[in-house]
């Protein structure tokens, strides 16, 4: 079903961008592009599925479009024939029990009345469309009865957030407006559902796109499907993802067992992808194999002392949006397709996210004798993406445990995004100490421990201590 704002104008058909068959604009350049032999095609079920036009080509005449629900079902992108994508352009519909040939050659008619006057209204790559499926003689699955559905722009009101006291619903929705919706007399608030967003978490303020596919209930609120992230201003070090991702390794040879997939933790950022819980064998050849079909440029692998990362850079925040709004891609590798998934882990804010190491390391601090005989003064590299940090201290040259640097009564127990130094007092002078620092982001993951400072005594004659004994330390913050 469509919704329909104002029954009494035609045109403002919700689910099919604002036309109707008899309103069409603009047909092909030329009745050549349509096929004697080629018709529209009959689904094999009268199930309907939401997707976005992953490409086309004109010249090749077909295109194809990312489902995740296709994905699932199919294990690979559902192909799009040139015929189907011109009749989706056109807003033609082949209705039940009517000629498939009657309907190709009224798209032909229409396309020599229009070829002098007017040009192709054409599907776009990122156009959202409603479809139906049927098999092709392989089994593959081919998109029929496609329809371009309006795209609105919204902003966000209210988030989409994580209610942990309801492990069976444990989403609750949230709302954004949308004036073209309030146009047509009714609201313009619009449900937004966390599983309709992919893996991005918005935030308040964010503007979006998205469709609505389906006419509310009497008294409901409209809801939004196959939402996407298109400009937020958040800093640029705020995370946009906190996920994971599965992914298909390329096959170790002939006669060798097929590896087990990649399961890697995934932050994303403004123009940057981090992995976490690399492998050692693990390297950018291997996974630039399938981002740069997401539209990456460049991968880093760096393998770190206790955890091995990956950065992968996008040239823009819209090619990460874009990737983080669909849960599932198919890609092409070793002449088989595959399917990546990204995963929901832990929710964002949620503080059982932060036990484990899932971001790179800063650098290592610093450490000077402060101005008192008993304390040191302790610097460290202040990160954007960075809400909070964590400082650890131990005698140097032991094998002691860290013990942190206590920051006094104040929540959440950890210095401020602000802070990138303190003052650590009631040390004992002459013997040296050494500091490392990790770091919290927005979505409450740790980074891993910096590499441990060099090492500084507070004062007087430098020693260590042979059996060393180390409190929790008192701390006083100063200012950067």
């Amino acid at each position: 079903s469509f919704l329909i704002i104002d029954p009494s104008a035609k045109s403002h058909l919700i689910g099919s961008g604002g036309r109707v068959p008899c309103l069409l604009q603009a047909m092909t350049s030329s009745a050549e592009a349509i096929h004697d032999a080629e018709v529209p095609g009959v689904p094999d079920s009268d199930k309907v599925y939401l997707g976005a036009v992953k490409s086309y080509n004109d010249r090749r005449g077909f295109g194809f479009v990312a489902c995740a629900e296709t994905a699932a079902e199919f294990g690979r992108d559902v192909y799009m024939a040139k015929l189907e994508a011109q009749m989706a352009a056109a807003d033609l519909w082949l209705e039940p029990g009517e000629d498939p040939q009657r309907v190709a050659d009224k798209l032909t008619e229409m396309a020599n009345e229009k070829e002098r006057s007017a040009s192709l209204l054409r599907l776009a790559e990122e156009d959202l469309v409603q479809f139906m499926v049927k098999l092709s003689v392989e089994g593959f699955p081919q998109a029929v009865k496609v329809r371009r559905m309006q795209k609105y722009n919204g902003t966000i009101l209210r988030p989409p957030e994580w209610n942990r006291d309801s492990p069976e619903d444990p989403w609750k929705p949230g709302l954004a407006v949308c004036q073209e919706i309030g146009h047509y007399g009714g609201s313009s608030e619009v449900l937004i559902r966390q599983d309709a967003c992919g893996q991005i978490c918005f935030q308040s303020g964010d503007k979006i796109t998205f469709c609505i596919p389906q006419a509310a209930e009497p008294g409901a609120l409209p809801e939004a499907k196959l939402v996407m992230l298109s400009h937020t201003d958040r800093p640029a070090g705020s995370v946009l993802a906190c996920c994971r991702i599965h992914l298909p390794r390329p096959g170790a040879g002939e006669g060798k067992p097929q590896p087990a997939p990649l399961s890697l933790d995934l932050h994303a950022f403004a123009s940057k992808v981090v992995l976490s819980g690399l492998s050692i064998d693990v390297g950018e050849a291997e996974l630039m194999r399938f981002f740069s079909k997401q539209g990456a440029t460049k991968g880093i692998v760096a393998h770190a002392r206790g955890c091995s990362f990956a950065s992968i850079t996008f040239p823009s925040a819209a090619d990460i949006a874009t990737f983080l709004g669909r849960d599932a891609h198919a890609f092409a590798d070793d002449k088989e397709t595959r399917i990546a998934l990204l995963l929901n882990r832990v929710p964002m804010n949620s503080h059982s996210c932060s036990e484990q190491a899932r971001l790179p390391a800063l650098p290592a601090p610093s450490l000077r004798p402060g101005e008192e005989p008993s304390a040191v003064i302790i610097n460290w590299t202040p990160l954007q993406l960075a809400i909070g940090y964590v400082v650890e201290m131990r005698p140097a040259g032991s094998k002691a445990d860290w013990s942190p640097v206590d920051v006094g009564p104040v929540e959440p127990g950890y210095f401020s995004q602000s802070c990138s130094s303190c003052k650590v007092s009631g040390l004992r002078s002459g013997f040296a100490y050494e500091a490392r620092v990790t770091y919290i982001s927005s979505c409450s993951c740790r980074s891993e421990a910096s590499d441990a400072s060099a090492p500084c005594a507070p004062c007087g004659e430098y020693r260590v201590p042979r059996e060393p004994s180390f409190p929790q330390v008192p701390v006083a913050p100063v200012a950067p």
